[in-house]
């Protein structure tokens, strides 16, 4: 199997080494299908860990859209590293002490219709909606050289012009310009129903944007020809993804991966948030921290990163994780063909409402001058007569870096996911036996964080009661009687380190400390001699159960990591 770092994998490449990677390491890492897809392909979640079912969790996925094949590989890198970390004594103990949560392939359909050469599509095979009759030109790869080109022919009406002066031939026809130096310009394909007159495009055959189909303020979407989905969770693989995280109680940390742009997109999605500030505040901190020593830049999404202010970010997976499930989440945007060109854009989702000529020439210009920008080629269009194909591969140089970068984005991908994990709660647990007098005894269990996350990830989790409080109950043999103190206790969750430096921490030259704390402890009171149990669980955080003698040594003290 070829380095994750230097291609770009098709679905049976991905299954295979999800299945192999299994086999070699089954003793920490299994492989489950979380669901299968229209086409009948599973939707494999890869879990890494020796304690799964109580230890905390980070939550990856990647391809949701089926075309942004850098970030699953960069995905696929990362693990390859951590796998190789196990080497060592510190990794083999992280992954005794958490858990890692992958699917790296969210959209398997759409990532095979396109690695066998098939039209752009946004992330799955889905028809076009009922009723939708599709009129018009189709984009395919009309020449059968395993990609969708660009094709151009010329009319006197076409919105292009020739132009030597331009690396790829071509630049927006003016005024002033003769009719016939003009052209039109698509991808290469062919007309459906066509008259032999009218020149329209169809609507999309495969129009669904499952990144619009979450339960996050989920409303009809339509934009670039594209769809939300019929309803909210309509679609196979937004609902796996769906019940898969909400079947894991542990997962206290998300990144869903993407391109490009080369970002870390963080909260707010919309004016109106229903996250907290402190939530928010958390985030972008952990975001910049995050991102550091990569180039990617971070942007909250709202205003920063979208497509139009005006219109509301609806049914995003990442906004779902966090508003609708109280998980911190990111989207991350690995690869910036903007910075390829030599180029410094501030708002780029804006450049896909309204693109500047001088852009999209210096990305063009860059795929030529690297050797990416196929010649015109003349060719006889079965329709339209003497056509000419050439022009750039759309995704392997835009949406995709070309492979001779895929390295460098590949170790980005490693260090932001790399820090995400050590933002991870890691809860130690203290626990205390002292003798008062005979043989009665008093228990206290302390339990601390000191991790950057909270136990139970967001205030948004608390505010919904979407986690279990952090609890203790103790368990007797039948010589030891408890005193007093209630069986099972309950206390609050236990705040981390990164929240406070968006509160109590945020100004150095104000110092404070947090109103709540990483510290919360419990007592009993107890009778007898023998052996008692105290079974623990912390929010979303782990759990364990500790087994503490009773009598014998008038006092003592346990620590345990």
């Amino acid at each position: 199997m070829s380095n994750p770092n230097e291609s770009y994998w098709n679905f049976e490449q991905v299954q295979d080494w999800c299945q192999q990677l299994a086999a070699t390491h089954s003793e920490w890492i299994s492989l489950s299908e979380i669901g299968t897809t229209k086409e009948g392909r599973s939707i494999w979640i890869l879990t890494l860990g020796h304690n799964p079912e109580s230890t905390p969790a980070l939550w990856l996925d990647a391809l949701t859209h089926a075309s942004e094949w850098a970030g699953m590989m960069g995905l696929i890198h990362t693990i390859d590293q951590w796998v190789d970390w196990t080497q060592e004594e510190r990794g083999q103990r992280w992954f005794q002490e958490n858990t890692i949560y992958c699917v790296p392939c969210v959209s398997p359909d759409g990532l095979e219709s396109l690695m066998r050469g098939d039209a752009f599509l946004r992330s799955t095979t889905r028809d076009a909606k009922e009723g939708v009759r599709r009129i018009g030109f189709e984009p395919c790869d009309v020449d059968n050289n395993g990609k969708v080109l660009w094709m151009r022919w010329k009319d006197p009406a076409g919105p292009y012009v020739s132009d030597d002066a331009s690396a790829y031939g071509l630049r927006k026809r003016r005024l002033d310009d003769a009719p016939e130096d003009a052209f039109f310009v698509s991808y290469e394909g062919k007309f459906l129903e066509w008259d032999g007159v009218r020149w329209i495009q169809a609507p999309l055959k495969h129009g669904v944007d499952l990144n619009r189909n979450f339960p996050v303020r989920w409303a009809p979407f339509e934009m670039f020809g594209m769809d939300g989905g019929v309803y909210s969770l309509s679609e196979p693989e937004a609902r796996a993804l769906m019940d898969a995280v909400s079947e894991r109680s542990n997962v206290v940390a998300a990144m869903t991966l993407h391109t490009y742009t080369g970002a870390l997109l963080t909260q707010p999605y919309n004016a109106n948030t229903d996250l907290p500030k402190s939530d928010i505040s958390m985030l972008q901190g952990m975001a910049e921290q995050l991102v550091s020593g990569t180039g990617y830049k971070v942007f909250r999404v709202h205003p920063d990163f979208t497509y139009d202010p005006k219109q509301s970010i609806v049914g995003v997976w990442a906004d779902c994780l966090s508003s609708t499930l109280g998980i911190p989440a990111y989207t991350l945007e690995v690869w910036d063909p903007f910075k390829w060109a030599g180029l410094q854009i501030k708002e780029p989702a804006r450049f896909f409402m309204e693109p500047k000529e001088h852009i999209v020439a210096a990305l063009l210009s860059k795929a030529s001058n690297d050797g990416e920008l196929l010649l015109w080629e003349t060719f006889d269009h079965p329709q339209l007569g003497p056509v000419e194909i050439g022009g750039i591969d759309y995704l392997r140089t835009i949406r995709n870096p070309p492979l001779s970068h895929l390295p460098v984005e590949c170790e980005h991908t490693f260090s932001i996911l790399d820090k995400i994990r050590m933002s991870l709660p890691k809860i130690q647990v203290q626990v205390s036996v002292k003798a008062l007098e005979g043989d009665v005894y008093r228990i206290v269990v302390c339990f601390e964080n000191h991790g950057y996350l909270s136990t139970a990830g967001l205030q948004r989790a608390l505010d919904l009661k979407l986690t279990k409080e952090t609890h203790a109950e103790l368990k007797c043999d039948a010589s030891v009687s408890v005193v007093s103190g209630k069986i099972v206790q309950d206390v609050p969750a236990l705040d981390g380190w990164g929240q406070w430096q968006s509160q109590s921490a945020k100004n150095l030259l104000y110092p404070s400390l947090p109103a709540d704390g990483h510290r919360q402890s419990m007592e009993w009171v107890v009778s007898g001699v023998g052996e008692v149990e105290v079974h623990w669980t912390c929010s979303r955080s782990g759990s364990g159960v500790e087994k503490i003698a009773v009598g014998g040594n008038a006092e003592h003290q346990l620590r345990l990591f």
